[in-house]
């Protein structure tokens, strides 16, 4: 039986043994007020169950094939989430190699902030993207969103209240930017899903989360799920489920776990003659880079780098909040937010900075050998 992923299913915080959160800021401050550290809950019961020591049998490509039918095969309607990186791209791969239909392609990106590296992934990666798909493959919707407009007028404010207003740290897991909120409530922009939804019918955006995290450490192998899982699940999504959509993590899924063990097993498998050459990370050891994780579990994608790394969570934008309108609240909050970011126990700051770095990950572990 396919299990469709609730609030639960994109990650947790449980303080002690009973207090359970959404919210990975209400968790840090929970833990301090009880001297208990918080640990994050991501399908452990399911994830557990299975042997990672045992590498699966089937193909890395026949596991990618099977993922794409099991979504085809439960959803009336497929979204891809696409920015033209790695992840997406073969996921789009997957479904149009072994012709399993997708419904439609959807991105979005904000005109008006070119003084980022959103802008440049956008212009120079995902938008010539875009227009190659149309061409080879008509049958696949193409949807080019522009949250310029949401960001310009006073439609933002709406959002930034039901996020909280100034306390909007607690009611999201993310990058606190304009771009991140339209795309915590994303699925409200867009009338023709909604009609889709409201007819009954099952909807799914897919979300390319996530490639592999191995580490080596005197002789062990270790794959770690990490919490940057919340960056495309905010706690208002968690707990009121958007309208209806379904948010399909295609390789993190509790319905496939074969894919992160057997995406582990031949990271492994390319990397352990070349140990030492491996980046050394001053408490996990050595740490398989993006970049030959890329290479190694999507072996057929041809893609440009994107340019942005993810932060753990938290990272307040820097740039990005620069050109919008005095009709919105969000330039207050962000503000704001330095002030209430401050009180965070250095402990859980990445380099002492959680403006420009976010908060330490919170990580669960499974050995691979």
């Amino acid at each position: 039986m396919y299990i469709y992923p609730t609030g639960d299913d994109y990650g947790y915080y449980i303080v002690g043994n009973h207090y359970k959160t959404y919210s990975k800021f209400d968790a840090i401050e929970t833990g301090i007020r009880l001297n208990i550290h918080p640990r994050w809950v991501f399908n452990d019961d399911i994830f557990s169950k299975f042997n990672w020591k045992i590498e699966p049998t089937e193909s890395l490509d026949e596991l990618y094939r099977q993922r794409a039918q099991q979504l085809r095969d439960n959803y009336d309607y497929l979204i891809l989430s696409y920015s033209g990186g790695w992840d997406s791209s073969n996921i789009l791969q997957t479904f149009t190699k072994n012709n399993i239909h997708l419904d439609e392609v959807f991105t979005f990106y904000n005109p008006l902030d070119k003084s980022g590296v959103f802008w440049t992934e956008a212009s120079q990666y995902m938008l010539p993207k875009l227009d190659i798909i149309k061409r080879l493959y008509p049958t696949i919707k193409v949807t080019l969103s522009d949250s310029g407009e949401f960001c310009q007028t006073g439609e933002i404010n709406n959002y930034i209240e039901r996020l909280g207003g100034s306390d909007i740290f607690y009611n999201t897991n993310t990058l606190i930017t304009p771009n991140k909120i339209y795309r915590d409530f994303v699925s409200e922009f867009h009338p023709h899903w909604k009609k889709i939804i409201e007819s009954g019918k099952k909807v799914a955006i897919i979300y390319g989360l996530e490639k592999p995290n191995i580490r080596y450490y005197r002789g062990k192998w270790t794959y770690w799920f990490q919490d940057n899982a919340h960056s495309d699940s905010s706690v208002d999504y968690q707990i009121n489920g958007g309208v209806g959509e379904y948010r399909e993590y295609f390789y993190w899924s509790p319905n496939m776990p074969t894919i992160p063990i057997k995406q582990g097993h031949l990271c492994i498998n390319a990397l352990k003659d070349n140990i030492n050459e491996l980046k050394i990370h001053p408490k996990f050891g050595r740490i398989i880079s993006k970049h030959d994780t890329n290479r190694i579990v999507y072996p057929d994608v041809s893609s440009e780098p994107m340019f942005e790394l993810k932060p753990t969570n938290f990272a307040l934008g820097q740039k990005d909040w620069l050109f919008l309108s005095e009709k919105n609240k969000f330039t207050e909050v962000w503000k704001k937010s330095f002030d209430h970011m401050d009180t965070v126990d250095s402990s859980w700051k990445n380099n002492a900075s959680v403006s420009e770095k976010g908060l330490k990950g919170m990580i669960i572990d499974y050995r691979l050998n």
